[in-house]
Protein backbone atom coordinates (compact mmCIF):
# COMPACT_ATOMS: atom_id res chain seq x y z
CA UNK A 1 0.00 0.00 0.00
CA UNK A 2 2.66 2.75 0.74
CA UNK A 3 4.30 1.64 -2.85
CA UNK A 4 0.96 2.64 -4.32
CA UNK A 5 0.74 5.65 -2.28
CA UNK A 6 4.40 6.99 -3.86
CA UNK A 7 3.10 5.85 -7.06
CA UNK A 8 0.09 7.74 -6.56
CA UNK A 9 1.82 10.91 -4.86
CA UNK A 10 4.59 11.20 -7.56
CA UNK A 11 2.16 11.00 -10.68
CA UNK A 12 -0.11 13.59 -8.90
CA UNK A 13 3.36 15.88 -8.43
CA UNK A 14 4.32 15.35 -12.00
CA UNK A 15 0.91 16.22 -13.23
CA UNK A 16 1.19 19.86 -11.19
CA UNK A 17 4.18 20.15 -12.66
CA UNK A 18 2.94 19.81 -16.08
CA UNK A 19 -0.31 21.82 -15.44
CA UNK A 20 2.20 25.07 -14.02
CA UNK A 21 4.19 24.90 -17.36
CA UNK A 22 1.07 25.05 -19.38
CA UNK A 23 0.33 27.77 -17.67
CA UNK A 24 3.21 29.73 -17.74
CA UNK A 25 3.47 28.88 -21.10
CA UNK A 26 -0.13 30.30 -21.85
CA UNK A 27 0.88 33.42 -20.10
CA UNK A 28 4.35 33.65 -21.91
CA UNK A 29 2.10 33.22 -25.51
CA UNK A 30 0.04 35.57 -24.46
CA UNK A 31 2.20 38.27 -24.04
CA UNK A 32 4.05 36.79 -27.46
CA UNK A 33 0.46 37.78 -29.19
CA UNK A 34 -0.01 41.16 -27.52
CA UNK A 35 3.38 42.21 -28.59
CA UNK A 36 2.44 40.84 -32.17
CA UNK A 37 -0.75 42.87 -31.94
CA UNK A 38 1.45 46.15 -31.19
CA UNK A 39 3.96 45.42 -33.87
CA UNK A 40 1.50 45.06 -36.70
CA UNK A 41 -0.56 47.82 -35.68
CA UNK A 42 -0.27 51.60 -35.86
CA UNK A 43 -0.05 54.10 -33.48
CA UNK A 44 -1.55 56.68 -35.10
CA UNK A 45 -4.33 56.62 -37.44
CA UNK A 46 -3.05 57.11 -40.69
CA UNK A 47 0.67 55.90 -40.47
CA UNK A 48 1.93 52.39 -41.09
CA UNK A 49 2.58 50.12 -38.61
CA UNK A 50 5.93 49.07 -37.51
CA UNK A 51 5.36 45.61 -39.34
CA UNK A 52 4.30 47.53 -42.53
CA UNK A 53 7.40 49.92 -42.27
CA UNK A 54 9.40 47.02 -42.14
CA UNK A 55 7.66 45.09 -44.98
CA UNK A 56 8.28 48.27 -47.40
CA UNK A 57 11.90 48.82 -46.35
CA UNK A 58 12.56 45.16 -47.16
CA UNK A 59 10.39 45.41 -50.61
CA UNK A 60 12.47 48.22 -51.30
CA UNK A 61 15.98 46.95 -51.03
CA UNK A 62 14.52 44.19 -53.15
CA UNK A 63 13.48 46.66 -55.44
CA UNK A 64 17.10 47.90 -55.66
CA UNK A 65 18.62 45.23 -55.89
CA UNK A 66 16.78 43.56 -59.10
CA UNK A 67 17.08 47.32 -60.55
CA UNK A 68 20.79 46.63 -60.08
CA UNK A 69 20.71 43.54 -61.22
CA UNK A 70 19.22 44.43 -64.65
CA UNK A 71 21.16 47.70 -65.67
CA UNK A 72 24.27 46.11 -64.87
CA UNK A 73 23.33 42.89 -67.41
CA UNK A 74 22.08 45.52 -69.79
CA UNK A 75 25.11 47.60 -69.47
CA UNK A 76 27.22 44.47 -70.14
CA UNK A 77 25.19 43.85 -73.24
CA UNK A 78 25.33 47.44 -74.63
CA UNK A 79 29.28 46.87 -74.07
CA UNK A 80 29.36 43.84 -75.98
CA UNK A 81 27.36 45.12 -79.05
CA UNK A 82 29.52 48.55 -78.69
CA UNK A 83 32.63 46.25 -79.08
CA UNK A 84 31.05 44.20 -82.17
CA UNK A 85 29.75 47.26 -83.92
CA UNK A 86 33.51 48.72 -83.77
CA UNK A 87 35.24 45.46 -84.78
CA UNK A 88 32.58 45.17 -87.53
CA UNK A 89 33.44 49.28 -88.30
CA UNK A 90 37.19 48.83 -88.60
CA UNK A 91 36.95 45.67 -90.67
CA UNK A 92 34.73 47.37 -93.41
CA UNK A 93 37.02 50.24 -93.16
CA UNK A 94 39.98 48.31 -93.66
CA UNK A 95 38.37 46.00 -96.61
CA UNK A 96 37.44 48.61 -98.66
CA UNK A 97 40.16 51.39 -97.89
CA UNK A 98 43.27 51.30 -99.82
CA UNK A 99 46.34 50.08 -98.64
CA UNK A 100 48.10 52.75 -97.42
CA UNK A 101 45.19 53.50 -94.82
CA UNK A 102 45.55 49.91 -93.29
CA UNK A 103 49.11 50.99 -92.85
CA UNK A 104 48.07 54.18 -91.51
CA UNK A 105 46.20 52.54 -89.05
CA UNK A 106 48.09 50.22 -88.23
CA UNK A 107 50.85 52.86 -87.39
CA UNK A 108 48.19 54.68 -85.18
CA UNK A 109 47.09 52.90 -82.63
CA UNK A 110 45.30 55.41 -81.05
CA UNK A 111 43.17 56.32 -83.88
CA UNK A 112 42.34 52.03 -84.65
CA UNK A 113 41.21 52.10 -80.64
CA UNK A 114 38.83 55.60 -80.84
CA UNK A 115 37.52 53.51 -84.30
CA UNK A 116 36.87 50.35 -82.48
CA UNK A 117 35.56 52.57 -79.30
CA UNK A 118 33.25 54.82 -81.98
CA UNK A 119 32.63 53.02 -85.01
CA UNK A 120 30.66 56.59 -86.41
CA UNK A 121 34.59 58.22 -86.52
CA UNK A 122 35.40 55.77 -89.00
CA UNK A 123 33.93 57.98 -91.96
CA UNK A 124 34.96 61.13 -90.64
CA UNK A 125 38.26 59.33 -90.20
CA UNK A 126 38.48 58.56 -93.95
CA UNK A 127 37.19 61.89 -95.04
CA UNK A 128 39.80 63.62 -93.13
CA UNK A 129 42.87 61.83 -95.05
CA UNK A 130 41.12 62.00 -97.77
CA UNK A 131 41.11 65.84 -97.43
CA UNK A 132 37.79 65.68 -97.40
CA UNK A 133 35.78 67.84 -95.00
CA UNK A 134 35.99 67.05 -91.15
CA UNK A 135 32.57 67.47 -90.68
CA UNK A 136 31.49 65.18 -93.74
CA UNK A 137 29.31 67.93 -95.11
CA UNK A 138 30.62 68.46 -98.56
CA UNK A 139 27.57 67.94 -100.75
CA UNK A 140 29.23 65.44 -103.16
CA UNK A 141 29.98 63.14 -100.32
CA UNK A 142 26.72 63.03 -98.93
CA UNK A 143 25.39 60.57 -101.50
CA UNK A 144 28.44 58.70 -101.98
CA UNK A 145 30.01 56.21 -100.04
CA UNK A 146 32.74 57.50 -97.81
CA UNK A 147 35.47 54.74 -99.75
CA UNK A 148 34.96 56.47 -103.08
CA UNK A 149 37.29 59.35 -103.16
CA UNK A 150 39.87 56.29 -103.33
Amino acid sequence: MVGMTLLLGGILLVSALILVCLVLLLLNLRAILQGAATFSTSAKEGEPSQLQAYMDHMASRLAERITARFTGVQGGVRKREKAVEGAVALDVLQMAAPPWLNTLLEAMPNLKKKIEKNPAIAAQAMQMFAGGPAGGNNEKETAAEPFDNF
